[in-house]
């Protein structure tokens, strides 16, 4: 009796909820997604950040129609997302931070990129500072080429672009690092508006840069066009054809980039 009753709850929860009929043509998800619910504006925050969610199952939200009040107790939850695209689908999941390297020699780095000349790795010791260095292939320092945190190196088909950052991360900086046959050279350097708290090489040799302050491009030849500015807080980004998908503490926000003007697009758990 006692199954049958348990069988009985089952069903009944399963036909009240609201997205059973619109799930029934899709594979379920790896891990299922009624772990990460919640997240109304005001509404309870999800204790569980487990689900890998199609982003089409997210529920759309104006920030400009809820109050601030609310807005942070949404922000305020532990969860943390970012997007992945699959089969042209993007799926939200828990955020992965990405784990200090374990190079041998180099632990600890907040990045390193291998180029002809050697290692560039980057440190971030958060108020205590931090560098770029230059290693050798063996592994032999040779030399210090900043004295800034290091926040990303990402590679480019022309050059390296190195994201820095000073004191407690209120100003940034993005660099350009050319490898020569034997050594890296620093050649220019921007300001950036805020320090970018999450980037995305594009295929054309531009970098995508999200700072509190909102979305945009380094391009090329080192400079900078604004696309949006928005008042959030980028913590991944993921770039798939002409959408970035920026995923933050509580919701995710799709930055359509074909337009002559981007245009952002908010989604909160479902």
């Amino acid at each position: 009796m006692r199954a049958l009753a348990l069988l009985a709850v089952a069903v009944l929860a399963s036909a009240c909820d609201p997205r059973a009929a619109n799930r029934s043509s899709d594979a379920a998800p790896a891990v299922s997604a009624r772990a990460a619910r919640g997240a109304d504006p005001g509404g309870f925050l999800p204790t569980v950040c487990l689900g890998q969610e199609k982003l089409r199952f997210w529920r759309r939200f104006n920030p400009l129609t809820v109050t601030d009040e609310a807005l942070e107790r949404t922000r305020g939850t532990h969860c943390e997302w970012s997007v992945v695209v699959e089969g042209g689908e993007p799926i939200v999941t828990a955020a992965k931070h990405p784990r200090p390297a374990t190079l041998r020699g180099f632990e600890g780095a907040s990045a390193v990129e291998k180029g002809a000349p050697g290692y560039l790795v980057g440190f971030d010791w958060g108020e205590f500072g931090g560098s770029l260095s230059w290693f050798s292939l063996h592994g032999e320092s040779k030399q210090t080429l900043l004295d800034e945190s290091v926040l990303a190196i990402l590679r480019t088909p022309e050059h390296f672009v190195v994201l820095t950052t000073e004191g407690h991360g209120d100003d940034g900086w993005a660099y350009e690092v050319m490898a020569y046959f034997d050594r890296f050279e620093v050649r220019r350097r921007v300001e950036l508006p805020g320090a970018p708290t999450a980037s995305a090489p594009e295929p054309g040799g531009g970098i995508l840069l999200a700072t509190r302050e909102g979305l945009l491009r380094l391009s090329p030849v080192f400079e900078l066009v604004p696309l949006l500015e928005a008042r959030w807080s980028p913590l991944s980004l993921t770039l798939d054809a002409n959408v970035a998908y920026v995923g933050m503490r509580g919701e995710v926000a799709a930055v359509q980039l074909s337009q002559k003007r981007a245009t952002v697009t908010w989604f909160l758990p479902p």
